[in-house]
């Protein structure tokens, strides 16, 4: 008996021959592992990375039972038992591929040895028909392949894939290698045609099947990858049946044209589907892909390449809605954006997506590890009143043991190739040999970047040949780059943000660019309320930020006038040695009242390295968007101003009027604003309008994430406004009461009121605290 949905998802994503190819042809990228890095910014890092992340995050696996957890599920602790979540295998693995590509870059006896050691207790714990997670065999005995939409088997089973493959190219040893096989072919005995038709929850196995096919030469392994893919959005078969739009299982994937859900989730997904494009030349999916990423760019990401605005969902929410006090933007999410749209750039040729990439490389993904390479962000706001700091570790430590795998392979990202072309994606000082058809070369880069915008590329053929060089001509300074020719200027033709230079070259040429660094200051789309009147300030590639250490303690009451003359200034003792932008501007002293300071803006991924403070990106460009020192938590919006006598770091008073309504008083997609950790306490909230306005109307929404959460409904509550010198409590109409009930709007009609200034007077219940998801004022 044929089951016909099984054979209809798995032709969905089978090569369509078909199908006009309407792609160009993809590009290949020079492997990290044949990429010798020397560069003044970057070789700091990754020797950082090398000498302290890999031994810091290993340390960290044995310290909270990352790696006892494959002595119990091998059996050799007697009563041992499983510590941690159920996806921690998964780090491990990670680190474990971050070791291998640190010794790709250096032979390292003790660290080779370590992990040798502890691959073994990893193939001890395979059980005898393949299967392997440590969580699924201890505490979760007899519950394989039941939880699939939160239970990380085929994520942490991706993971494990990657690690070998990586291993194995590193040391020629195969039992990584060898572990990870025979899961796979475990888990293709279980799902696929007639089998199990359920995709994973998390996506990242598609990916690293895909690259253990290519690595194996093993066809069965594509053939899963495109089955789980398929499996998206089609729910005929499956158990339980789908996972929504949360993790991007609302839809067929060549049907998913806009980011929703966790942001990881559907960038991990994307790159699969990007490799699929370029293994079947697919046109179509192609066209899929852009317009996701297109989608993803208007309106959903942030200025540092931080994509996954919302907290509750890790994820994204509606375009235009950034917040920065609780802007997400999960240093995995930099990542895995990292890793697509260095997949776009070799599928489509456009070096829009390399542009792309280097926000993230310098901003986003870059703030995640301090300079010191043991403490990490996990989300990273892009403003912050000095609750946010890098922590050594985490209970989910996605995000350290993700930041330890991409470093070291920072060289594979740089330069890419046809037959007859070279292309320079990233100004990264390296080496490295292009095989192009008629021969190799050897190219060698030193770049100033990111302080200077100065380049030199030395190429040296085995013997004089034609082909074509593209540097990419960055989007923050198009049309002002400067190339020269063994010293000589040259006009050449710029085609899709590339630079062409088309010519013989011989053994030894020279090309030199000029890259302007101007100072910019970049106002948002009009549509994103949160950046309205003002600006951010950037620097060749690098975002720039305001810390309170710079500023007598405070950065939020900083303006930075349209009319301040810049500049930048090299500190080589400051943070490593940077360029900081400084000037003249405004700060509001507590009276409300402005006073000249100067200002000083440092990298945006250098934050939070001289102890915690005050952070702002985008700088208000007038007072009123400024607050006061010891105000509380303020809010500006075009005709008033929002006030939290305290909110939690993570949550955001704009959200108190931001006009989006949850679907319940627990709903976790949108922005909240709570009194959180305060407990049992009172609480105000305050609305100031520019002009005094009749209002006879008001209502909230309160936030209530209990049983397990600590916000509830409060005990009590009252609306007043300012008359005079006091604050009077609005007068109730007949038979309306101050409403506390969930999951609805608590309306509020009162006798018309004339006033500028009102405010909400929250009293918590006992033990408990309080938050907002919506506060409206009506008039009458």
């Amino acid at each position: 008996m044929i089951f016909w949905p099984a054979i209809f998802v798995c032709l969905m994503l089978a090569p369509q021959q078909e199908r006009p190819d309407t792609t160009v042809r993809s590009l290949q990228a020079a492997p990290f592992s044949s990429v010798e890095i020397e560069d003044a910014f970057w070789s700091p890092r990754i020797e950082t990375t090398l000498r302290v992340t890999v031994g810091h995050c290993l340390d960290q696996c044995e310290k909270t039972g990352r790696i006892a957890n494959f002595d119990v599920a091998a059996g050799k602790i007697e009563e041992g038992r499983f510590r941690g979540r159920l996806y921690d295998d998964s780090d491990l693995y990670k680190v474990i591929e971050g070791a291998a590509y640190a010794l790709r870059h250096r032979r390292d006896v003790v660290l080779e040895r370590r992990v040798e050691s502890i691959i073994l207790r990893i193939a001890a714990a395979q059980q005898e028909d393949g299967y392997l997670d440590t969580y699924y065999t201890t505490a979760g005995t007899g519950k394989r392949w039941t939880n699939l939409r939160g239970g990380h088997e085929l994520y942490c089973a991706g993971h494990l894939f990657e690690a070998g493959i990586a291993w194995f190219q590193a040391t020629g040893k195969r039992e990584l290698l060898d572990v990870a096989c025979r899961l796979a072919d475990h888990i293709d005995g279980v799902f696929g045609p007639r089998k199990r038709q359920d995709p994973p929850g998390h996506q990242e196995i598609e990916l690293a099947l895909l690259k253990l096919a290519q690595a194996t030469k093993e066809p069965r392994y594509e053939r899963l990858a495109r089955f789980f893919l398929a499996a998206r959005g089609r729910f005929k078969g499956r158990k339980g049946g789908g996972y929504g739009s949360y993790a991007q299982d609302h839809l067929p994937v060549r049907e998913q044209r806009k980011a929703v859900g966790h942001a990881v989730r559907a960038l991990y997904q994307a790159c699969a589907l990007t490799d699929l494009a370029r293994i079947d030349s697919d046109g179509e999916l192609r066209s899929t892909l852009t317009a996701l990423w297109d989608d993803v760019h208007l309106g959903k990401i942030y200025i540092t390449g931080g994509v996954g605005s919302v907290p509750g969902i890790e994820g994204f929410g509606p375009p235009f809605v950034l917040p920065n006090d609780t802007a997400y933007t999960e240093t995995c999410a930099a990542i895995a954006l990292s890793l697509w749209n260095q997949r776009m750039l070799l599928l489509t040729r456009d070096a829009g997506y390399a542009d792309d990439l280097e926000r993230s490389l310098y901003n986003g993904m870059l703030s995640g590890i301090s300079r010191e390479g043991d403490r990490f962000f996990y989300d990273n706001p892009l403003a912050s009143r000095g609750a946010h700091e890098r922590s050594a570790w985490f209970s989910c430590a996605c995000c350290p043991s993700n930041i330890v795998r991409f470093l070291p392979s920072l060289g594979g990202r740089i330069w890419s190739h046809d037959v007859d072309e070279i292309r320079v994606s990233q100004y990264i000082g390296s080496r490295t040999s292009i095989p192009l058809a008629a021969g190799k070369v050897r190219v060698e880069m030193k770049s100033q970047l990111p302080w200077k915008g100065r380049v030199l590329i030395e190429v040296r053929p085995e013997k004089p040949q034609r082909f074509t060089l593209l540097l990419r001509e960055p989007a923050w300074c198009r049309g002002g780059a400067r190339l020269l020719l063994n010293g000589k200027h040259q006009t050449v033709m710029v085609r899709d943000g590339w630079l062409r230079i088309d010519r013989r070259f011989d053994p030894g040429d020279r090309v030199a660019l000029e890259l302007p660094m101007e100072i910019r200051r970049v106002e948002d789309d009009p549509r994103v309320l949160a950046n309205d009147g003002r600006v951010a300030l950037c620097r060749g590639p690098v975002v720039y930020c305001l810390e309170g250490v710079d500023h007598d303690g405070h950065s939020r009451n900083l303006v930075l006038p349209p009319d301040a003359k810049l500049r930048a200034v090299s500190h080589p003792e400051l943070l490593g040695g940077i360029v900081t932008i400084e000037g003249p501007a405004l700060a509001r002293s507590e009276d409300g009242n402005p006073r000249e300071v100067q200002l000083r803006a440092i990298p945006y991924h250098l934050w939070n390295h001289r102890g915690a403070g005050e952070l702002v990106t985008w700088i208000p460009t007038h007072k009123a968007l400024a607050e006061r020192p010891g105000q509380g938590i303020v809010h500006r919006m075009a005709d008033r101003e929002l006030e939290a006598s305290h909110c939690y770091a993570g949550d955001s008073v704009a959200a108190l009027m931001d006009g989006r309504l949850p679907q319940s008083s627990s709903d976790p997609s949108l922005p909240r604003m709570t009194f959180w950790p305060l407990k049992g306490a009172v609480g105000q909230l305050y609305c100031r309008f520019d002009k005094p306005r009749s209002l006879a109307r008001s209502s909230v929404y309160w936030f209530d994430d209990g049983p397990k959460g600590g916000c509830r409904v409060p005990a009590s509550w009252r609306l007043l406004y300012r008359d005079g010198e006091s604050w009077t409590p609005v007068r109730l109409e007949n038979g309306i009461s101050y409403g506390v009930g969930k999951d609805r709007l608590q309306n509020l009609r009162f006798a018309p009121v004339q006033a500028r200034e009102w405010m909400l007077e929250v009293t918590m219940q006992r033990g408990f605290s309080t938050g907002l998801l919506e506060w409206q004022l009506e008039d009458r």
